[in-house]
């Protein structure tokens, strides 16, 4: 985690801005560095319970170009995928009282939905059971990450 602040740190000094919105109390969305096209922008869904882990994802994708939408729990994460129609999912494997792995599955098994990339944030000892699953994710965040490690993550995905 402290390799993430001092990245963090380190990318602020870019002085990227940003405007935040507060959406449904515990929900927000981040609006992109200005001069970038809403249109041209990939949206990408964050589920974690970490708000801190939120605030740091989206403000390290916002930066980079990306729309993000973000919220603490993932009990209603089809209606938002049905609503926002986003180009990428990431998900935490923590959340409480939900199986982020059942519902990667559910996503990846899901006809309308099979296509829509998913990466699962996790620690190193879990790779294996998320990978060897029917509906495992297309990519798996390692926790702690970096930057660059996310970033390249979503690129390939979205390049995809």
């Amino acid at each position: 985690m402290l390799k993430l602040y001092h990245n963090l740190y380190t990318f602020h000094l870019s002085k990227v801005g940003f405007n935040c919105k507060l959406i449904n109390g515990m929900r927000f969305a981040l609006v992109k560095p200005k001069g970038i096209e809403m249109s041209m922008a990939k949206k990408i869904l964050i589920v974690d319970n970490n708000e801190l882990m939120i605030e740091v994802m989206t403000y390290i994708l916002t930066a980079n170009g990306y729309d993000v939408v973000s919220f603490h729990d993932a009990g209603n994460i089809f209606a938002e995928i049905k609503t926002s129609h986003p180009d990428l999912v990431i998900l935490d494997v923590l959340l409480p009282g939900l199986d982020s792995l059942e519902i990667c599955k559910l996503i990846k098994l899901n006809r309308n939905t099979k296509n829509l990339p998913v990466i699962i944030c996790l620690p190193g000892e879990d790779v294996g059971t998320a990978l060897n699953q029917k509906g495992a994710p297309d990519d798996v965040l390692l926790k702690p990450f970096g930057i660059n490690n996310l970033i390249e993550k979503v690129e390939y995905q979205l390049a995809a």
